[in-house]
């Protein structure tokens, strides 16, 4: 039982991590653009 929580908080913890790192890209990309920065691709 705990051994099965425990994997699926670390697939929950892996899976939210792949899914943010794209977003985060983004919002800092948006942030240079929003600074002036024209040469950021996005």
């Amino acid at each position: 039982m705990a051994l099965s929580t425990l994997l699926a908080a670390l697939a929950t913890f892996l899976l939210a991590r792949g899914l943010l790192a794209p977003v985060k890209r983004l919002v800092e990309g948006t942030h240079r653009l929003a600074a002036g920065d024209f040469t950021t691709r996005v």
